[in-house]
């Protein structure tokens, strides 16, 4: 059964936004927000810079990944570039989709994977272009963990 996969996953990312900025809440709190559908008072991961930037996701075990959810938080709206990769191991990650559009904030960007991605234990969505901060309102990855 194919089921939300990342709101167990552990979040790193290139750079958090300082809470020293108006709306940047805490690290914990924004790798909190970014993969918790419930998280009250929305939240979200905020970079705090332009591109280059990159969220990653670990997951518990090794996992099947079929479709994912990436909730965009971008203002202004403008072309953006992103590079989805993928692997067993976080030295050997796999390029498994590419995002070149323009996006607007609030736009929700869905990825079928077909075939689904096997044996993937990390997932990372690497930002090269970007008219504002690099940031996500959520990424919600569905699949099959191997541990269940």
């Amino acid at each position: 059964m194919v089921q939300l996969i990342s709101q167990s996953a552990r979040v790193t990312a290139s750079n958090f936004c300082p809470t020293i900025y108006e709306g940047c809440k805490s690290i914990e709190e924004q790798k909190a927000a970014v993969v918790n559908p419930n998280t009250p008072n929305g939240g979200y991961w905020n970079s705090g810079g332009y591109a280059p930037q990159y969220i990653q996701l670990e997951f518990n075990a090794l996992s099947t990944v079929h479709c994912a959810s990436f909730l965009v938080a971008q203002l202004p709206n403008g072309f953006t570039h992103h590079v989805i990769t993928a692997g067993e191991d976080l030295n050997q990650l796999k390029i498994v989709k590419e995002l070149a559009k323009t996006t607007t904030g609030g736009e929700l960007i869905q990825v079928l994977f077909y075939p689904p991605l096997r044996n993937v234990r990390f997932l990372r969505i690497a930002t090269s272009q970007s008219p504002s901060w690099v940031a996500w309102a959520k990424i919600f990855i569905y699949g099959r963990s191997s541990a269940h």
